[in-house]
């Protein structure tokens, strides 16, 4: 170590040996540069050494000068450098700065002129005012070492290679994103408990996962488990929600996020966007489920206020009177026929209707039984099959097979179809047939046995469709029958068609 500081004194430098250890090295201290001052290495590019011109003696110094010399980059600046002249037992000028955190001196034979002090310390202030040379405290420089070793260790330990820069900018940029009071330390530990448990997933790989998972074959003689029309929507908006975030995984989003894009959906009803908000919350639960997405970050997207559905107006309730319901069943005939009067006389849903069987009419007396397989809500009930219903369904007695084999739209149609018959001339009132008969039952059974018939809560009932109708139109409706029909007892009441 001896000769390496020895070897460093005679070259004009300082080793990087001579800064880590202190212990070797002292900081020039006082007015006046002595013995300990250090060298940096940085002086060797000026190729002026000290060893030889320290023995000789300098050229004249001009008598005006005020010593020490101070060296400013601009005039009014701070001085940045000092040039000291000769003294007992020292026949040299010496340049003195501060520079990784210590007192830095060099020696000059002359004060003016080519290669001189003064010459080295214009150009050296040049430097230090643009940055090439960044003062340091003793502590600052310590610091910096410090920090050099523990990134040196972090890479043997880990292969990764982190700068000075890249390690502090990261540290700041992430504790901006903490809450007050908090550290990093505490943040990563939180993160290693919670988020550290989430799988990467891509959002259109989950959407796509989440999608199939849905596609599951029913049993022979089972209803599929999502209406077809239903299974093309959720695919479809899941897709055009994976289409706007490609390239982000689930963990990426954000309730801003979910801002922008149903800002993209103003001009749809609000119906529309709560149908997507209920599908999108669907999809986040199930990623949840798979560990794609954390706890409390699936609560910040689920309470933010794109996923709040909006309150829907209450839809008017429209209904056939009982005169337009014996125009439209005196013109029907076959399975439109008995599709309109199960809608109409027994509170059937359209599609429960529809997946009905010729056979389900008559299995069970006095009723007909909605199974837990056609049901909408998969729970089994039994539609009362009064005089009136019984006369339209009797026809039907003998035969077997679906009662309606075509699709959905194909039923729309052809009932459109009858509404604008010239013996019929009745305007379309959307799933006018079930709310006629919800209606007019509530008058006249009351909340809670009209609940069980149709399948649907005291309180929708209650909320929905209480007070529509007279008491008396309701028996006319119960009434409505073939024009052979007779004596058809309504609730207790014998009437004559």
């Amino acid at each position: 170590m001896v000769g390496g500081f020895v070897d460093s004194v005679a070259f004009g430098f300082q080793s990087s040996s001579m800064v880590e250890h202190a212990a070797v090295n002292r900081v020039v201290v006082g007015s006046s540069p002595t013995s300990g001052a250090i060298f940096i290495e940085g002086n060797a590019r000026f190729q002026v050494t000290d060893t030889l011109p320290t023995q000789k003696r300098p050229q004249s110094l001009d008598a005006d000068v005020k010593w020490p010399y101070k060296v400013r980059h601009k005039k009014n600046g701070p001085v940045l450098a000092k040039i000291y002249r000769p003294c007992a037992g020292r026949g040299d000028c010496r340049v003195t700065w501060h520079s990784l955190g210590a007192r830095q001196m060099k020696s000059f034979p002359r004060f003016a002129g080519q290669g001189g002090a003064r010459e080295f310390a214009e150009r050296l202030v040049k430097e230090l005012a643009q940055g090439s040379h960044v003062p340091l405290t003793p502590r600052e420089a310590q610091d910096t070492l410090s920090v050099r070793d523990m990134l040196a260790t972090y890479k043997e330990q880990t292969g990764r290679r982190v700068g000075i820069l890249e390690a502090v900018s990261s540290f700041i940029a992430a504790s901006r994103l903490l809450p007050a009071n908090s550290t990093l330390i505490e943040a990563a530990r939180v993160y290693s408990r919670t988020l550290g448990t989430v799988k990467p997933k891509q959002i259109a790989e989950a959407v796509s996962d989440f999608v199939e998972s849905r596609k599951k074959e029913p049993k022979p003689g089972e209803r599929a488990r999502f209406s077809p029309i239903y299974a093309r929507n959720v695919e479809a908006w899941l897709t055009q929600f994976s289409r706007s975030f490609s390239g982000h995984q689930v963990s990426d989003l954000t309730p801003d996020m979910l801002d922008v894009f149903f800002s993209g959906f103003k001009k749809l009803s609000a119906k529309a966007r709560n149908d997507r908000r209920g599908t999108i919350g669907m999809w986040l639960r199930w990623c949840a489920r798979k560990e794609f997405i954390e706890a409390t970050q699936l609560a910040k997207l689920l309470a933010g206020d794109a996923m709040q559905s909006e309150i829907l107006p209450d839809a008017t309730i429209t209904f056939y009177t009982p005169n337009e319901l014996q125009k439209i069943l005196d013109v029907s005939e076959g399975p439109l026929r008995a599709v309109t009067a199960l809608q109409a006389l027994g509170g059937a849903r359209l599609q429960e209707a529809l997946r009905l069987n010729y056979e389900d009419l008559h299995r069970t007396q006095g009723h007909v039984e909605i199974s837990g397989q056609h049901a909408k809500t998969r729970r089994r009930r039994l539609l009362e099959v009064g005089p009136a219903l019984a006369h339209w369904l009797a026809e039907f007695k003998n035969k077997t097979g679906p009662i309606w084999s075509q699709p959905l739209n194909s039923y729309v149609t052809e009932f459109a179809r009858l509404l604008d018959d010239e013996q019929v001339r009745v305007p379309l009132k959307r799933n006018g047939l079930r709310h006629g008969f919800v209606s007019y039952s509530y008058i006249l059974r009351g909340e809670v046995e009209t609940s069980a018939l149709a399948g649907t809560s005291p309180t929708i009932l209650h909320s929905r469709y209480r007070g529509l109708v007279e008491k008396t139109e309701a028996q006319k409706w119960f009434v409505v029958a073939p024009a052979k029909a007779d004596n058809i007892l309504v609730l207790g009441k014998e009437a004559t068609v």
